[in-house]
């Protein structure tokens, strides 16, 4: 793909400024010699597209455009994208490609024996009990819950872990407690995943959630974009055969593979993301990774 320009978030509140989390970012893609702009997030949420494209230019020759910001949900980027449509601009990845890679449901088939198990309800809270039991049934052990999207892992052992799938009311507690951590946020419907034995690499100060060796690797259709250690700064001396075989399968415009040491020392895919709204880890260099992403293949 070609990338004319990047768009990235304004500060939420007064917007006069680019998103703080982002400047590093803004910086590298112009070193690179991508044109920079800016959309407001909270118009875009709240589905005022005119005006999240507001500070846009029209573009005087069709021009393709990488969003690096905060996520949205589905209908709100297809009206993201509309908007910018009229402005003479094309997204890399269409409403269609984002929701592929955004939510569990749109990725799971293609990576399934690649990652762990995986079942869903497949509408927003409220859930009626017999739906959370029919999700429990037939686990046996742990379980992580999150919805299409995300989990609540910095509130590890309350709304995200499950130790026991077979201890209903314990079980409904955290499930119940993750659903209202996510609030206004939950999007698509619930889901719980296997938990898996992972080489453990320490454990999260604040939450208590088991950090294993990770990788979190950024994909332009097959080709690798950028790779890099998800929690440390560790060197990636060689990409897992099985990222690269997800890679094969997914093969969407612009999207993130993350995959884990299990515990015997092979490797699984945790999550595939869209690579526009997927932090760069620390490990990673925004310089090189937009200078690969203006690269014209």
């Amino acid at each position: 793909m070609k990338v004319d320009a990047v768009i990235f978030c304004l500060s939420p509140g007064i917007k006069l400024r680019i998103e703080e989390m982002y400047e590093a970012e803004a910086r590298a893609a112009e070193a690179a010699g991508l044109k920079v702009l800016l959309m407001d997030h909270d118009a875009a949420i709240a589905g005022r597209f005119d005006a999240a494209v507001r500070r846009i230019p029209f573009a005087k020759s069709p021009t393709q455009v990488l969003y690096r910001g905060w996520m949205m949900p589905i209908e709100r980027y297809a009206g993201f994208e509309l908007a910018l449509r009229d402005h003479g601009y094309t997204l890399i990845t269409s409403a269609k490609d984002y929701q592929a890679c955004h939510q569990l449901p749109g990725w799971y088939a293609s990576v399934e024996e690649l990652t762990a198990r995986s079942r869903w309800i497949a509408h927003p809270p409220p859930f009626e009990t017999s739906e959370v039991k029919g999700l429990l049934a037939g686990w046996a052990g742990p379980v992580i819950v999150k919805d299409y999207v995300k989990t609540e892992k910095l509130a590890w052992k309350d709304a995200c872990f499950i130790p026991d799938s077979s201890d209903f009311e314990s079980a409904s507690r955290v499930i119940n407690r993750f659903i209202e951590q996510r609030g206004d946020g939950f999007e698509g419907g619930l889901a719980l995943r296997q938990f898996l034995a992972l080489r453990r690499t320490g454990v999260h100060p604040q939450s208590g959630m088991p950090l294993a060796e990770e990788i979190r690797t950024f994909w332009e259709g097959t080709r690798l974009v950028a790779s890099s250690d998800y929690w440390g700064d560790a060197a990636l001396t060689e990409l897992p055969a099985i990222v690269v075989e997800a890679a094969r399968r997914v093969n969407r415009p612009f999207y993130t593979i993350d995959a884990a040491r299990l515990a015997d020392g092979g490797w699984v895919v945790m999550e595939v993301g869209d690579g526009q709204v997927s932090a760069l880890p620390d490990a990673m260099r925004a310089e090189e990774f937009y200078g690969e992403l203006a690269k014209e293949q």
